[in-house]
């Protein structure tokens, strides 16, 4: 059928070719991380819980169980972790209960400091330490669970302005670096740790077109 009308069909493709080819600037990739999954996906709604928690798209977070989080040994494990992770490149803060700070209003002033200063703490330190977390929802729920068993570590990205690089790139070696300290403080300490946020999401989506553009091409 098609030898016996291959010029017809030939013209009609080289047209549609021609005229689909108008169009083409109004092409766009559309990489929005809400077309990758289904509305009732679980991983989606935990991300855009997330996202209600942490506007910006320049957050992410680690996560990992804890002994008693206000131990002295376990917030010096949670400092030397932020201290390896602040050296990530486009990671600009990280925040976790060694270093956040804690508001406290009174009647005519709002005192800002550490919510927590030298450890190890006193009986009455630890107490008023809970007693903070307990009404910060910044803290609670997002650098220590409610239950107290695991411990969040905030990651502030800020990828700049830096010319000849895509935003894709940087998040890649973001996720990159930051997954590979995670294995090496896994190891070491036998913890399991997790990660995620719009950063880790992005490499692995950009990773994912990458991967489908070459099979394609």
């Amino acid at each position: 059928m098609v030898l016996r009308w291959q010029l017809p069909v030939v013209l009609a493709i080289v047209g549609l070719t021609a005229l689909f080819s108008l169009r083409y600037s109004e092409l766009r990739l559309e990489d929005e991380v809400e077309m990758w999954f289904s509305p009732d996906d679980p991983v989606l709604r935990t991300y855009n819980e997330f996202r209600e928690i942490f506007p910006s798209d320049e957050f992410n977070l680690v996560a990992f169980e804890t002994r008693p989080p206000l131990d002295g040994r376990e917030l010096t494990h949670l400092l030397k972790l932020q201290t390896r992770l602040e050296t990530v490149p486009y990671i600009s803060e990280v925040i976790t209960l060694a270093n956040v700070e804690d508001v406290v209003g009174s009647e005519d002033a709002l005192t800002v400091g550490p919510l927590i200063g030298e450890w190890p703490l006193s009986q009455d330190e630890i107490l008023l330490a809970r007693e903070r977390i307990h009404v910060n929802p910044f803290i609670k729920g997002v650098l220590i669970a409610e239950d107290g068993r695991s411990l969040g570590v905030v990651l502030k990205v800020d990828r700049g302005m830096e010319e000849g690089k895509p935003d894709s790139d940087k998040s890649r070696i973001v996720s990159d670096e930051v997954q590979r300290i995670l294995r090496e403080e896994e190891r070491k300490t036998g913890r399991t740790y997790y990660f995620s946020g719009a950063t880790v999401l992005d490499a692995e989506v950009s990773r994912i077109i990458e991967k489908d553009t070459d099979r394609f091409m």
